[in-house]
C-alpha cells in the first residue's frame, strides 16, 4: 500500500542545453518514491551509491519521519533522454515562510549525495548542477533554497559534483576508513602494539568481573528485543548526562530505525542499505551496542551505545565490539567503512577524517538570506569545534544545564 496519497508525476520539464560536451538533460520531480523504484535501484546498485541513498532507508525514512513532521517529498529525476542519469533525493520543509529542500534523511544520515551514473558525474559542471537545481525549483515551485549539507567531493572513486557549488566545509568531518583483507594487517597499521595489548588486557579483566564474553547480531525477534532495549537505555543516560536532546525517543525517529532492523533480521549484508544491531555481552549483561548500515562493499555506524555503568564502562566494551566489527568487515570483504560525524578520541584510532561539504543555493531573496545566515552559523559551530578550549566549554555548559534541569524536576528538590 503506497504511503504517499498521490500518484503524480509532474510532466512539466525543464530542459538543460547548450552546455558544452554534453548531451541535453531535462529535469522533473516525483512525490511518490515508488514511481521510479526500478531506476532508483539500478543506480543504487553502482559502487558510488551509499547506504544513505539506498531505497529502503530513504522510503522507510519518508514515511515514518518526513510525512508525519509535514514534510514534502521532491524527487529530483535528471534524465538524458529515456535514461534516468541523477535522482535527487529531497524534502521541503516550510519554517517562518522559507521554503528549504534538504536531503531525505537529514541528521540520520552520515553521508549526503544524489544518486548519480558514472557518466553523468564525471561531465557535469558547476554551472550544470546550478542549473539543474534552478530548473527543479522552478519544476516543483515555491523552493527558496537548497541546503544540501555533509556531502563529499568525491565517493568511492566518483566526483560529486552537487558538493562543488556555493560549499563551505561541514562542522564535523565524517570517520572513514579504507579496510584490508587481513584485519590483523590492518589493527597494526592503524593502531600501536601497546594499545592492541591494553584492548587484549581489558577484555580479560571483563571477563573476569563480568564472565564469558559474547558478541552477536540480532537475527531473531527476541535477540533485537534485549538488544534494542539495551541500546536505549543506554543511549538515553548518555544523552541526559551530556545534555543532549534524546533523538531516539522521538516516536518517528524509533519507528524508523525499529521497522528498518526487524526487516533486516535474518537477512545478509546487501546493496539495499539493511540495518543491523550487534551487541557485546559479558555474562548475562548486554555492554554496548552498534546499529550499522551496508551497502555494497561499504558499512556505516548509525550509533552506538555503551553502558554507563563504572564498573562495565571502564573495560571500553565499546571499542572491544568495534574491533569485532572491523574484524567480521574485513573477514567478510568490506572494503570501506565509516563511524560517522563528530570527533571523539575512539574514532581518531580507527578512522582518517573525510571533510563534508554544505551547499546553499538560495532561489529567491528571502533564501538569499537564509543562505547566508546559514553559511556563517556553520562556519561558528566549525570554529567552536576545531578549538578543544571553547569546545570543551561549550560541552561543559551543556551537561551543567542539563544537570540543573534534572534538579529542578527531582521530587526532592
Amino acid at each position: 500500500m503506497p504511503f504517499i496519497a498521490s500518484d503524480h508525476v509532474r510532466t512539466a520539464r525543464a530542459t538543460l542545453a547548450d552546455h558544452q560536451d554534453t548531451a541535453s538533460f531535462s529535469v522533473s520531480h516525483v512525490t511518490n518514491i515508488a514511481t521510479v523504484e526500478a531506476e532508483w535501484r539500478t543506480l543504487q546498485s553502482t559502487p558510488a551509491a551509499s547506504p544513505y541513498q539506498g531505497y529502503s532507508w530513504v522510503r522507510g525514512w519518508l514515511e515514518h519521519v518526513a510525512l508525519p513532521n509535514g514534510l514534502s517529498p521532491i524527487i529530483g529525476i535528471v534524465r538524458s533522454g529515456d535514461n534516468v542519469e541523477a535522482i535527487l533525493p529531497l524534502v521541503n520543509e516550510t519554517r517562518h515562510g522559507i521554503t528549504v529542500s534538504r536531503f531525505v534523511g537529514g541528521s540520520h544520515n552520515n553521508i549526503n549525495m544524489p544518486l548519480m551514473g558514472a557518466a553523468f558525474a564525471a561531465r557535469a559542471t558547476p554551472s550544470m548542477v546550478v542549473d539543474i537545481l534552478d530548473c527543479l525549483a522552478a519544476d516543483c515551485g515555491g523552493v527558496d533554497v537548497f541546503e544540501l549539507t555533509n556531502q563529499p567531493l568525491d565517493w568511492a572513486g566518483q566526483a560529486n559534483p552537487f558538493a562543488r557549488i556555493r560549499s563551505g566545509k561541514a562542522p564535523d568531518p565524517l570517520y572513514f576508513c579504507a579496510l584490508a583483507d587481513d584485519f590483523e594487517d590492518f589493527a597494526r597499521d592503524r593502531r600501536s602494539a601497546k594499545s592492541l595489548q591494553t584492548l587484549r588486557r581489558k577484555r580479560r579483566k571483563l571477563e573476569t568481573e563480568f564472565g564469558p564474553i559474547a558478541v552477536s547480531r540480532a537475527e531473531t525477534s527476541e535477540s533485537f528485543d534485549r538488544a534494542w532495549a539495551a541500546f536505549m537505555e543506554q543511549r538515553g543516560a548518555r544523552f541526559a548526562t551530556q545534555g543532549i536532546h534524546n533523538v531516539f525517543q522521538d516516536p518517528e525517529v524509533k519507528a524508523f530505525l525499529e521497522s528498518g532492523l526487524k526487516a533486516g533480521l535474518g537477512t545478509e549484508r546487501d546493496e539495499d542499505g539493511r540495518l543491523a544491531i550487534q551487541s557485546l555481552s559479558a555474562g548475562d549483561t548486554i555492554l554496548a551496542t552498534y546499529l550499522t548500515i551496508s551497502s555494497g562493499t561499504h558499512v556505516s555506524v548509525v550509533a552506538n551505545s555503551i553502558t554507563e555503568h563504572e564498573s562495565g564502562a571502564k573495560h571500553s566494551p565499546g571499542i572491544l565490539l568495534l574491533e569485532h566489527l572491523l574484524k567480521t568487515c574485513c573477514e567478510a570483504g568490506v572494503r570501506t567503512f565509516d563511524l560517522g560525524a563528530g570527533a571523539l578520541p575512539y574514532k581518531e584510532e580507527w578512522c582518517d577524517r573525510l571533510d563534508l561539504y554544505n551547499t546553499h543555493l538560495p532561489i529567491t531573496p528571502i533564501g538569499s538570506i537564509y543562505a547566508t545566515a546559514a553559511r556563517a552559523n556553520a562556519a561558528a559551530k566549525r570554529h567552536i569545534k576545531a578549538n578543544d578550549r571553547l569546545w570543551s566549554l561549550a560541552k561543559s555548559v551543556r551537561a551543567g544545564l542539563a544537570a540543573r534541569g534534572r534538579q529542578r524536576q527531582s521530587p526532592d528538590a
